[in-house]
């Protein structure tokens, strides 16, 4: 088995310098480790590909996805629309709660090679039980409880509350309040 590649003049996409220029990639063990220069030659465990008229661009963001498919009932495998799609990391958009956290976690984000990163939703049934979960405030999760469970979590980007007249119902700005 080929555990090493070199990719020959694909024009690589470089965000931070702004530009994109013809480059050789040298890929060991799956992870992109260094340019080199073309004395290096194809041998036995090196596999060489010709990447003229070709792209390579760094892994994208997808920033509003729900990744909990097994809970959310909008949910998808995080892989599938992850690092399957040139996606390397995900932001899922508020498909789990507190309670529901440490399985989110085992289930998607331990088991992802996708980059899982998230909104926690406020209320204490999220988009797991229904789609109007801000109609009662005893479902609400405390500031103190929000405010303790980030200080524990990386990777949670923020805090998800859906406002729509179909989730809040009678409620209005309340859950905001």
């Amino acid at each position: 088995m080929c555990d090493r590649l070199i990719i020959k003049n694909i024009s690589v996409i470089d965000p931070a310098a702004k530009n994109t220029e013809c480059r050789n990639l040298y890929i060991k063990d799956g992870v992109f480790t260094e340019a080199f220069d073309d004395s290096i030659k194809e041998i036995d465990d090196i596999k060489v590909m010709d990447g003229t008229n070709c792209y390579a661009a760094p892994g994208f963001i997808d920033s509003h996805v729900h990744v909990f498919g097994s809970h959310a009932k909008l949910g998808i495998e995080a892989d599938k629309i992850g690092i399957r799609q040139g996606v390397s990391k995900v932001v899922d958009a508020g498909s789990t709660v507190i309670n529901d956290f440490p399985y989110f976690k085992k289930e998607v984000m331990d088991k992802s090679l996708t980059d899982v990163y998230y909104f926690i939703n406020i209320s204490r049934k999220g988009l797991c039980e229904n789609l109007s979960e801000l109609t009662d405030p005893k479902d609400f999760t405390t500031g103190d409880e929000l405010s303790n469970f980030m200080k524990q979590n990386k990777n949670l980007v923020g805090i998800k509350a859906r406002m729509s007249g179909s989730v809040v119902k009678e409620m209005g700005l309340k859950p905001l309040i």
